[in-house]
């Protein structure tokens, strides 16, 4: 194994572990701690690859396609919050609009909704984690809000949404800062490697899956959204937390 590729599986070991620790806790506290260090150092592993790759195009893998199975409940939901997030992560979704049910299940007890990830391959692993974070901080945020309405289904469905929507908000403006600042320390450079990095993505989706249709969004719970809204604006996203990227664990 190269030295490059043993840095990066020991920087991804690194951020599974914390994520797992996160998830396998029941102290709130304690999850918050773990995730917003594992979110912490996505973050600037993004920036640092992506500076890498401005002279050197394997930097961030392979330009792929990967699927991806959003398990139930509310699955279109959770993958409305998916594709919103990819946009942070230079990563393009597409969604199927069938429930995925595997070989020899029945069409009445479907399992998921299978999403197609269009990136490369770095931005992806990237955003599969920062995703499966979120959802671990959306269930835990859903489970303490306030409980007694009536309809738990669109109340659950909101909150999902709004917590989504508020994280990827945060997510673009902490994106654009960092982002920013590796432009001025590239002279320049970044943002445009970054532009033609975003129409490779693009090109890449239109060669595999033609038109696409834009997947309108329906009305929510307001409840459910703003209690959700609220959480996403607690969410630990590491958007604080970029800075000297020379002191990042090796």
């Amino acid at each position: 194994m190269s030295d490059d590729k043993e840095k990066r599986e020991k920087r991804l070991e690194t951020i599974r572990a914390l994520l797992a620790q996160a998830e396998s806790t029941n102290f709130p506290e304690e999850a918050e701690t773990f995730t917003e260090k594992a979110n912490a150092l996505m973050t600037a592993y993004a920036i640092e690859e992506s500076e890498l790759w401005m002279t050197d195009r394997t930097a961030l893998g392979e330009l792929v396609t990967a699927e991806m199975l959003i398990q139930k409940p509310h699955a279109d939901i959770k993958a409305a919050g998916l594709s919103w997030l990819a946009k942070t992560q230079h990563c393009f979704v597409v969604r199927n609009h069938r429930m995925y049910v595997p070989p020899g299940g029945s069409r009445y007890n479907p399992v998921g909704l299978k999403v197609f990830i269009t990136g490369f391959e770095r931005d992806i692993e990237r955003l599969q984690m920062l995703f499966t974070s979120l959802l671990v901080q959306c269930d835990r945020a859903m489970f303490h809000a306030p409980q007694g309405h009536n309809e738990v289904t669109e109340f659950r469905r909101g909150f999902i949404t709004g917590f989504f929507s508020e994280c990827t908000n945060r997510l673009e403006l902490s994106t654009k800062v960092a982002e920013k600042k590796a432009d001025e320390e590239t002279d320049g450079r970044f943002l445009p490697a970054l532009i033609d990095k975003d129409e490779m993505v693009e090109q890449a989706v239109a060669a595999k899956f033609g038109e696409l249709r834009s997947v309108g969004s329906n009305s929510v719970n307001a409840s459910g959204w703003n209690h959700g809204k609220g959480a996403g604006a607690n969410a630990d996203i590491g958007n604080a937390r970029v800075g000297n990227r020379k002191e990042l664990p090796q």
